[in-house]
């Protein structure tokens, strides 16, 4: 009798361990096609936001699309300049990002730069940030240090003015 109640719980045990195994794998399947679902490449969004996007970037290419929860995202080439740029679910335009090279970056800001001493980072990115309203442009300078791996960003508007983070 002994030896049935010690197999059967070897059993329960095993059973257990392969059901609470299959629950934790379901959960996490169900978790990744969640996050898959809500933001996913697409190849072609809805005309509306095809038609602004093509008109104000009339010959961009290597575009790529994402589909996010409010809109859409895509990344392109323009002007030779890597590009990003976000549009709502009905095709207006919100705001849009440029790679730039440091020799592009205005005078103003480059003092900016070196008011913030900066003097041992390297600047690593420069971004130009783009939105409907004119008043919402700024530069977004990414700096390393080296030796250290760290990193700061600093976000300066077309003047030279500092933006707080």
């Amino acid at each position: 009798m002994t030896r049935l109640f010690l197999l059967y719980m070897k059993r329960q045990d095993k059973t257990n361990f392969w059901d609470w195994t299959f629950r934790v794998l379901a959960a996490a399947i169900v978790i990744a096609v969640c996050i898959i679902a809500h933001e996913r490449d697409i190849q072609t969004p809805p005309a509306g936001v095809d038609r602004t996007f093509s008109e104000m970037y009339d010959g961009a290419t290597e575009v790529e699309w994402e589909k996010h929860l409010n809109g859409y995202n895509v990344e392109f080439i323009y002007d030779r300049h890597e590009m990003e740029a976000q549009f709502s679910k009905k095709g207006i335009w919100k705001s849009t990002r440029k790679e730039i090279a440091v020799n592009e970056v205005p005078d103003e800001v480059m003092k900016s730069i070196a008011e913030q001493n900066t003097g041992s980072w390297q600047i690593d990115d420069v971004y130009l940030h783009t939105a409907p309203d004119g008043n919402k442009e700024y530069y977004r300078i990414e700096l390393d240090k080296e030796m250290t791996g760290r990193e700061k960003t600093l976000c300066i508007l077309p003047n030279g003015t500092v933006m707080k983070m």
